[in-house]
């Protein structure tokens, strides 16, 4: 007697036969009122005496007396007698995962296939039918590409495919379709266990799911053939090669007929040189792929037929190097063919950086975030430096003796001096310049990058030059005591470093105006490369520039000099003026390469005057234009230039002065027509005369720094020159802000260049930087991402003073990059390198040629691999050749003793021969 609750699974275990049934086996059900049909016996119900039966037709789960439940005696597969509509297993509810794995092994190791049935219900297969034959609606569906249409589909198979995206939304994943897929993946687990003793190899992974869909001789010519790639080739043929079980789902409702015709070499010899199978709706079938040829016809009237398929494959082979990796190490280096460094003796590098400005950028790492994070650093004047209310006036046209202008870009704590730690006394430190204080700062935090510090400067003098470029020193309009007044005198800003840290080489202050860091810099550099008879261990250029009263403002708005929008819109249609800042910014640099010091080389630089043009202050383009051409022909230690001359092309990137003065006529009066109206346009037109006398491979990269930090006037070469040497070691160009419109009067359209708003990453990680200094108060940097062949990529920086003199300087430098691991890029480059495959007219992947790794490589085997790149494309080739290995036996025999000096002998393979 059977108790009346249990659950199900203590019912399984406790329930004995029923009239000689077991639940999970295959049962038909014969009934007065309905014709005989098959199921799986899936439960008991004791309380009603009768059982439950999932039927194979449809699905539906039905209760049956079980006077009307037989077990079904003639149950054959296609390979043991039964008709082509046969099966050898069914899947349902009840089926136990172990029990099936052994069903399953056991027919793919003696017939090398198996055709199962799945007990579904019929509104998942009209849900799976409906929902295919929306996507072809949508036009999802599309034809397989010739080459690997039959492979995929089976010989002489057609179809229209899409295949199984896990993440499609479209696709719910408690949708028939998704359960059908996942049904897969379950054989594959159930297989795993039995699979390197059946089928000779383990089951790894599986591919995505072919969603398939039957096509009509109409739809044949509506439906073309995609051209085939060589990624889809070569992922066609790694399937192939690794695949060892092709699963197939056919879901109806139409039935396709199934041919599976044995190979020649298939490892099983008892089986028949064909088999037939009709795959009607819920058919799964389960085929050996070094057994059988799949051949597949879709149903011969008119009605659809949808099936899932994918192929259990075995894990691909893991490659590894061996020890000799010889030939040209450069093709694994991702740098590629950027510009080479400058060579010879005569090279200068930049060894230290250091800066104090607005935005909190007291050093070059807050320097670069602030440039790219996009940064502007114009805050309105704070009443810690000056009271600015008594004289705004908003009117551009405004009375004598008031601004228009209430912003700047402010750096904090100017006014903070720890004098102790240079030796100052408090007297001389109150009443020094701000300026001069900042020098002192900044060339510290300089002289400590190479390790020079106070208490070592004391005791040891050295011999190294200091030059600092500054332009308006408004401290002097600051009450000063008198008895120290000389103590502010431009010549001190630099003799007092010199003092301070025992430096015996020459130190001076330069004023050129905007221009002075770069002209002050480049004349240290040049004495720096006077090396015969009393040589310098090292400079150090500088530039500084504070807005220290109203007064300047005052007097810059009375020239129509300055922006009424408190910005240097540079590049921008609004631009009508510059706007000015705070900053002090200063580099180091060395005679020789100094490989384990080295930021960047400071190439080159150049200096010139503008002469008689149409005012003094106003820009020149033609000298402007020299300035750039001389540094770029000239030779080595020709006019301070340290390495060989340079092309245009080799420019990517360039930093420009771009005060932001650029409309005619928009703020200006007739005396001072020339800054207002000239200023970025007659730059941006000596660029374009420089550039378009070379083709380029690639655009002109032109932003400016101003857009950030305002005019540092003093100090904007070097923070530009700071910039520039940033951008070599990020390769990498920084955006401009503000530019919403071009400037109509720019020669943007007249020369390939772009004007970046974003910051571009270089195509190289080596590459040069151009900065120069001329008479607008603005620096600029220029890079190429892919230079022409055999040319350098040139970051460039200019600056204009507004007396004329003009200084134009290139840097060099590479990304910093961890140490290439050879034996790892090269292995990668040669796995994703593209297989030789040659399919030779023929859709059979056997008959294909193939020069690749072999996917069924056995353990030990071992490949001659070749990368080449062709130096006109830039295409890598890899071939592969295989080495034939003879392995000696671990063991041998071998005779030995004072005949051979106690050697061995090795003894012949084989028996002895008699005597």
């Amino acid at each position: 007697m059977a108790p009346t609750e249990r659950s199900d699974e203590a019912l399984e275990q406790w329930l004995p036969v029923i009239e000689g049934l077991h639940l999970g086996q295959l049962v038909q059900v014969e009934t007065e009122s309905s014709a005989a049909e098959r199921g799986q016996l899936i439960n008991w119900l004791p309380d009603q005496g009768v059982f439950e039966v999932a039927l194979l037709s449809s699905g539906r789960v039905v209760t049956v007396d079980p006077k009307d439940c037989h077990t079904v005696l003639d149950c054959q597969g296609p390979a043991t007698g039964g008709g082509p509509e046969s099966f050898d297993l069914v899947i349902g509810p009840r089926t136990k995962r172990d029990v099936l794995g052994e069903a399953l092994s056991n027919r793919l190791l003696e017939r090398g296939f198996c055709v199962l049935r799945l007990v579904q219900r019929e509104d998942d297969r009209s849900q799976v039918h409906k929902m295919m034959q929306q996507f072809d609606s949508d036009g999802r569906l599309c034809r397989l590409a010739t080459e690997v249409e039959e492979g995929y589909l089976g010989k002489g198979g057609r179809g229209k495919v899409m295949w199984l995206d896990p993440e499609d939304p479209s696709v719910p994943h408690n949708s028939a379709l998704r359960r059908n897929d996942a049904n897969i993946t379950s054989l594959a687990e159930i297989l795993q266990p039995f699979a390197e003793d059946v089928l000779g190899a383990p089951i790894a992974e599986r591919t995505p799911a072919l969603a398939c869909m039957s096509m009509t001789d109409a739809e044949e010519a509506v439906y073309e053939h995609p051209t085939a790639s060589d990624t889809i080739i070569e992922e066609f043929y790694g399937n192939w090669a690794r695949s060892v079980l092709r699963v197939v789902h056919f879901m109806g409702p139409g039935e396709c007929k199934v041919e599976l015709t044995a190979k020649e070499d298939a490892p099983l010899s008892k089986v028949e040189e064909s088999y037939e199978i009709t795959a009607g709706p819920n058919t799964i079938l389960l085929v050996r792929q070094d057994t059988f040829d799949f051949w597949c016809d879709e149903p011969e009237d008119e009605s659809d037929a949808f099936w899932l398929q994918a192929f259990l494959l075995r894990a691909g082979p893991s490659w590894t190097l061996g020890d000799l990796i010889d030939g040209d190490l450069s093709l694994l280096v991702s740098r590629g063919d950027g510009p080479p460094p400058p060579s010879g003796s005569e090279v200068v590098a930049v060894v230290a950086l250091s800066l104090q400005a607005c935005g909190k950028m007291t050093d070059h790492h807050k320097e670069w975030a602030a440039y790219t994070a996009g940064c502007d650093a114009q805050l309105e004047m704070p009443i810690t430096r000056f009271e600015y209310l008594p004289y705004y006036s908003d009117e551009v046209d405004m009375p004598m003796g008031t601004t228009f202008v209430k912003h700047f870009s402010v750096q904090d704590g100017v006014e903070l001096f720890d004098n102790k730690a240079f030796e100052i006394s408090n007297m001389e430190a109150e009443c020094m310049d701000p300026m001069f204080r900042q020098v002192m700062e900044v060339g510290y935090l300089s002289t400590l990058q190479i390790g020079l510090t106070k208490k070592l400067a004391n005791s040891k003098s050295t011999h190294a030059s200091v030059s600092v470029g500054l332009d308006k020193q408004e401290w002097t309009q600051m009450p000063v005591a008198t008895s120290v007044a000389t103590n502010n005198q431009l010549a001190i800003v630099a003799n007092r470093f010199n003092y301070v840290f025992n430096l015996k080489g020459g130190s001076y202050a330069c004023d050129t105006a905007c221009s002075s860091s770069l002209v002050a810099t480049h004349l240290g550099k040049v004495n720096l490369l006077e090396q015969r008879w009393d040589p310098l261990e090292w400079h150090l250029g500088m530039g500084t520039g504070l807005t220290l009263t109203v007064g300047s403002f005052i007097h810059g708005c009375a020239a129509h000099m300055l922006s009424p929008g408190g910005r240097c819109f540079t590049f921008n249609a609004t631009a009508n003026g510059y706007n000015r800042g705070d900053g002090t910014a200063g580099f180091i640099i060395k005679n020789g390469t100094f490989e384990n010091e080295r930021l960047a080389y400071f190439r080159g630089s150049q200096i010139g005057q503008d002469g008689r043009s149409a005012s003094m202050s106003a820009p020149n383009g033609p000298a402007q234009e020299k300035c750039v051409r001389c540094i770029q022909r000239a030779g080595p230690m020709a006019l301070g230039q340290s390495c060989g001359p340079c092309v245009p092309p080799e420019s990517t990137v360039w930093e420009c002065h771009g005060t932001g003065h650029g409309h005619p006529g928009r703020t200006a009066r007739p005396l001072d027509r020339d800054w207002t109206s000239l200023g970025d346009p007659i730059e941006v037109g000596a660029i374009r005369k420089v550039q378009i006398k070379e083709p380029r491979a690639e655009p002109l990269l032109i932003a400016s720094s101003k857009s950030n930090l305002g005019h540092l006037e003093g100090s904007a070469a070097a923070i530009a020159m700071n910039k520039c040497i940033l951008i070599v070691m990020h390769a990498m160009a920084l955006p401009t802000q503000h530019v919403k419109t071009l400037n109509p009067h720019l020669d943007h359209a007249a020369f390939d260049a772009i004007y970046t708003t974003e910051h571009t990453v270089y195509k190289y990680a080596q590459g040069h930087c151009q900065a120069s200094a001329e008479r607008c108060h603005a620096s600029r940097v220029c890079r190429l991402s892919r230079p022409v062949a055999a040319t350098a990529a040139l970051p460039q920086v200019s600056s204009f003073g507004v007396g004329g003199t003009n200084g134009h300087a290139i840097f060099w430098g590479e990304k910093a990059q961890p140490d290439v691991d050879f034996r790892r890029v090269f292995l990668k480059k040669i796995m994703r390198a593209t297989p030789p495959i040659v399919t030779e007219g023929t859709t059979d992947p056997a008959l294909w040629d193939y020069r690749g790794l072999d996917y069924k490589a056995n353990m030990g085997d071992s490949y001659k691999v070749c990368l080449e790149k062709d130096p006109l494309t830039g295409e890598e080739t890899v071939t592969f050749e295989k080495e034939q290995v003879k392995e000696d036996p671990a063991e041998f025999y071998g005779t030995t003793g004072n005949h051979n000096d106690w050697d061995v002998d090795r003894m012949q393979e084989g028996n002895v021969r008699s005597a």
